[in-house]
């Protein structure tokens, strides 16, 4: 079993070619979510300021592997809210484990990694988003213990053009 560890800038190029894979799976299963031509380049100069460009209270990216990555969690450290009483909150961006190497607990490893973490921290709320249209990450997560808060909805046409 290998276990989670704090990403390094030496992942850095790994790290964003998970991201960059996850972001493509996310893009053939909703169109919507299409990527930037220069989204890699975009990808490594957000994650070198995000993870290692500002005091971080506790890693916010832990990774499986070494050469080659197999797995990552990545996640951000959310504003308190301005009118919600709610505690201070943590949001996992991103969670993806290279298809060969599913259904091995990498995922569930990775996601207690970054709990556990962010708990020791003082974060008591944890939340994490996905596509609709991802059965299996929704599944992912509901059974390790997430549930459903909220829901995103989303248009791209402009409803007032249609009742002038």
């Amino acid at each position: 079993m290998i276990a989670p560890r704090p990403v390094t800038r030496a992942d850095l190029g790994e790290a964003v070619r998970l991201l960059g894979a996850l972001n493509a799976r996310g893009e053939r299963l909703e169109p919507r979510y299409r990527l930037r031509v220069d989204a890699p380049e975009r990808l490594r100069e957000l994650m070198r300021d995000a993870w290692f460009g500002t005091f971080l209270p506790f890693p916010t990216c832990w990774v499986v592997g070494d050469e080659p990555l197999i797995g990552l969690i990545s996640g951000t450290i959310m504003q308190d809210h301005p009118v919600l009483d709610r505690p201070h909150t943590v949001r996992i961006d991103n969670l993806f484990v290279v298809p060969e190497h599913r259904g091995q607990g990498h995922g569930r490893r990775l996601v207690e990694a970054f709990c556990r973490a962010a708990h020791r921290s003082g974060t008591p709320r944890i939340d994490v988003g996905t596509l609709s249209a991802d059965a299996g990450a929704l599944s992912f997560w509901r059974a390790i213990g997430f549930a459903d808060l909220r829901v995103t909805l989303s248009s791209l046409r402009d409803p007032a053009a249609e009742h002038p």
